[in-house]
């Protein structure tokens, strides 16, 4: 009776063999007859045998071989308005997807070129329906970057870039799908989210261990090996995030996935801290005689960003002549709420109408879009505008100072505050440097988004992060002239950013572009200088020290830096008191 062997292409090579060889190594064919007989390290019975054959790693089971998973290799095998995706599986795909309705620019002669370099953008272009400066602010930085890199040849002087934008509304679950679909699309870098929490549930993925912040889950952006930069996500948790890039060979070669052109919040506690006794001097003395003490609410949303900061500014804060906050019965920490989960959209009533009724001097107030008003819905009022309207004015001689956090350098405060007749009683911190002149870094890329958008009445360029989102496609550019012909993976990205912190300095815009790139294809490094300040990244970090400075709102409702701001380095106020001068009080 004959033995009948598998059906495999193994088949026809043991036929010859004796019947008693072939049924001592019938079993060892059937599992791997490649070892044994014919040497092919391509035969295969199951997917998982091809585990180790970089580019085909699916098993054709009827030719008993491994195969590519792509479907295409170049842009021309697709449709008209598809692309052949970077990383494998590469295969057709359209630059949209349910909350990324936006490729710029939006031709395809350029995205579809071969050389393109596509980078994903996830940013709060709206919330609650409304316009969103915080996103619209960071969309219009990075437009001006790439339409600036893009007349000039593009990244490395060859490669023009695309953003392909979506909108994650603040909603922490939609910025997370948004990685998954920017990834999708083989996209290996991206700008943003905004905030803190996105940040981390986009890069870290959702189903991770909550005992351990630093865990990765399977559905991040970091497992799938892809870049990421933030221009305005400060929370301290971001720092230890676990973010190699898996496909490093050693762990100790291994650059992170995870920067941020912004800082970490230790640095901006701090200045909140450290300005505070200034801003006590002129609560106290605004009556006669001289209030003795003060009361302090610290107002803040319930995600990464706003619960660390908070928490910091509480356990760090002296207030009444020197007692600590945390155990001062005239201080408030209050949680209104993460209104950036579906079930929280709005901060919480009950909570707010608490801090009202402390009757603060002082609100410190650490959040987003949720503190002010939205420029097209001003019957949608905001934190301030809650605080404003339910104040009792019969047990106070007046209304309340504000100290916001970075997170309220946006319009909808500015609005807020003008409505309210709050404005000069605003004062505020954000991470960044003045500008000195106007062909300084700041000073250009000011004039530079100005210029380019006139007309925007939601945007501008003293949102925190617009600054930074501008500093952050240059660096992404920067990165691939220093891989010098290398592909741009996530990991490729990442590397490239080791090499933007030392050496010759390399001011942010058009002027020292090429100069940077010269530098940088002949194993250079440069000190890169952005808009938002100079970056010097702790490599291990991915994120730079900075100056925090004091703003207030101008006449014309705008944001504007006064001449007082927290040093980094000596980790202490510096420059003139802001009483007077750009930001008086009233």
């Amino acid at each position: 009776m004959a033995t009948r062997l598998p059906s495999h292409r193994c088949t026809s090579l043991v036929r010859s063999l004796s019947l008693a060889l072939v049924l001592a190594l019938s079993s060892a064919v059937v599992a791997s007859c490649s070892l044994v007989i014919d040497g092919n390290a391509e035969s295969c019975t199951a997917d998982a045998d091809c585990v180790n054959h970089p580019g085909k790693t699916l098993c054709d089971l009827e030719e008993g071989t491994c195969i590519s998973p792509d479907t295409c290799s170049t842009n021309a095998e697709c449709g008209a308005d598809e692309v052949c995706t970077f990383a494998s599986p590469r295969k057709c795909r359209t630059l949209l997807a349910e909350h990324c309705g936006v490729i710029y620019p939006d031709d395809p002669g350029i995205y579809r070129d071969e050389n393109a370099l596509l980078i994903g953008l996830t940013a709060p272009l709206t919330e609650n329906g409304a316009a969103s400066s915080t996103g619209v602010s960071i969309l219009n930085s990075a437009k001006l970057a790439v339409d600036e890199i893009n007349d000039a040849d593009g990244a490395n002087g060859q490669r023009l870039l695309v953003l392909v934008v979506c909108d994650d509304t603040g909603d922490s679950n939609i910025a997370e799908v948004n990685g998954q679909a920017l990834t999708d699309m083989g996209i290996q870098a991206i700008l943003g989210p905004a905030f803190s929490g996105q940040t981390l549930n986009m890069t870290k993925g959702t189903d991770d261990d909550p005992a351990d912040p630093a865990d990765i889950a399977s559905d991040g952006t970091v497992a799938r090996g892809v870049f990421n930069i933030s221009s305005s996500a400060t929370s301290t948790e971001i720092t230890g995030i676990k973010d190699k890039a898996p496909s490093c060979a050693s762990e100790e070669d291994c650059p992170g996935l995870v920067w941020r052109t912004s800082p970490s919040d230790l640095i901006q506690g701090a200045a909140m801290v450290a300005y505070f006794p200034q801003l006590e001097v002129i609560a106290k003395n605004r009556v006669e005689p001289p209030r003795p003490k003060v009361k302090v609410v610290i107002l803040h949303k319930g995600d990464s960003y706003g619960s660390n900061l908070a928490n910091f500014v509480h356990e760090n804060l002296l207030v009444n002549g020197g007692v600590l906050a945390i155990s001062s019965p005239d201080v408030k920490n209050l949680d209104y709420g993460d209104t950036s989960a579906a079930a929280t959209p709005t901060p919480d009533a009950d909570v707010i109408a608490e801090a009202i009724a402390f009757q603060a001097d002082v609100y410190i107030l650490i959040g987003t879009n949720e503190l002010g008003t939205p420029l097209d819905a001003p019957t949608e009022p905001g934190v301030m505008q809650l605080i404003e309207e339910g104040w009792d004015d019969t047990t106070m001689d007046s209304k309340p100072y504000y100290l916001f956090a970075d997170g309220g350098l946006i319009g909808e405060v500015a609005n807020a505050a003008t409505l309210t007749g709050a404005r000069s009683r605003v004062r505020g911190t954000v991470p960044g440097t003045i500008a000195l002149s106007p062909t300084d870094p700041i000073g250009l890329y000011t004039g530079r988004y100005t210029q380019k958008f006139p007309d925007d009445e939601v945007g501008s360029p003293t949102v925190f992060g617009g600054a930074g989102a501008y500093d952050a496609v240059y660096l992404m550019a920067y990165a691939v002239a220093a891989a010098d012909g290398q592909p741009m993976t996530g990991e490729q990205f990442a590397r490239g950013m080791l090499r933007m912190s030392e050496s010759e300095p390399i001011e942010v815009g058009v002027g020292k572009f090429g100069t940077a790139n010269n530098i940088l294809q002949n194993d250079g490094s440069i000190n890169f200088i952005g808009a938002s300040g100079p970056l010097d990244f702790n490599p291990v970090a991915g994120e730079a020290e900075s100056d925090i400075q004091i703003w207030c709102l101008a006449a014309s409702g705008q944001g504007q830096f006064s001449t007082l701001f927290y040093s980094a380095e000596s980790a202490s106020m510096d420059g003139n008191n802001d009483a007077v001068g750009t930001c008086p009080f009233p």
